[in-house]
């Protein structure tokens, strides 16, 4: 008897045993075929932070970084591990230094994308020109208000936003890499420099809610030219108002000559085409 009740409770024990395996072996378990996607979706998560420590201990995922309370004199030195981020965006960060902030931004070899917010960047680095693979770069600000005239732009530049900020632009040679143009929002902006010839590979031109009344004769040797938005411009007001009553449209009438496919916005919706 003794034989028996030993056995019985040998065997209670393997069993449970057993069942402890089986339950940690399903704890585990990745179904099958989603291997893969778990790992993409891990991932993905990672790939985007919102603080710059976080981002440092995901350093080998962080694509993404956003800083939108950034309330330090310096960018930290941890930046520079970021090896694959390759968009920052900073906010409300007035009291950091951006010579600085560039120049460590510089050393990050697949940086393209940067946007700057209401941080009180009151003159673009020189290290701008510097970073080669740098695509776009947005400034949306109220303190750059001037920008000097032979400002030099990396050649990979491709996407130039700059609004609120700035009442005059002149271009140079180093901006005909630009694709898109975006001087929106800046309301003591009264006039396209001439210099705007400068911009060979210029597709989008973005004028809205600034002083804009006419445009230079220039414009209409762009001719890679797809896109004016003219809302929230006298110009634009101008040909809206008086379009049932005119056929003319004057002033634009030479940019549909020399670019057929142009697109010209002059309100919420497409006016002309």
């Amino acid at each position: 008897m003794k034989k028996t009740k030993f056995t019985f409770i040998i065997a209670i024990l393997l069993f449970g045993a057993i069942c402890s395996c089986e339950s940690e072996q399903n704890k585990t378990r990745i179904p099958l075929g989603t291997e893969k996607s778990t790992s993409s979706n891990l991932n993905d998560v990672l790939s985007y932070s919102n603080n710059l420590n976080e981002a440092y201990h995901n350093r080998e995922y962080v694509t993404t970084l956003y800083l939108p309370q950034y309330n330090h004199n310096t960018l930290s030195d941890s930046i520079t591990a970021l090896s694959r981020l390759q968009i920052i965006e900073i906010r409300n960060a007035s009291k950091l230094d951006f010579k600085d902030t560039f120049q460590k931004l510089g050393l990050l070899p697949k940086l393209n994308d940067i946007k700057i917010v209401n941080s009180r960047l009151k003159a673009l680095p020189i290290q701008v020109y510097l970073m080669d693979e740098l695509r776009r770069l947005s400034i949306d600000d109220d303190s750059l208000s001037f920008i000097p005239d032979d400002l030099k732009l990396s050649d990979s530049l491709v996407e130039l936003k700059l609004s609120r900020n700035i009442r005059n632009l002149v271009f140079n040679k180093s901006y005909r890499y630009i694709r898109e143009l975006d001087l929106s929002n800046n309301p003591e902006l009264k006039k396209v420099d001439s210099s705007i010839i400068e911009l060979k590979n210029l597709e989008e031109l973005n004028l809205q809610n600034t002083a804009i009344s006419d445009l230079p004769d220039e414009v209409t040797k762009l001719k890679k030219l797809k896109i004016i938005k003219l809302a929230g411009t006298p110009l634009g007001e101008a040909e809206h108002n008086h379009l049932k009553k005119t056929q003319s449209f004057n002033k634009l009438l030479p940019l549909f000559e020399s670019n057929p496919d142009l697109k010209v916005y002059l309100g919420v919706k497409m006016e002309y085409e």
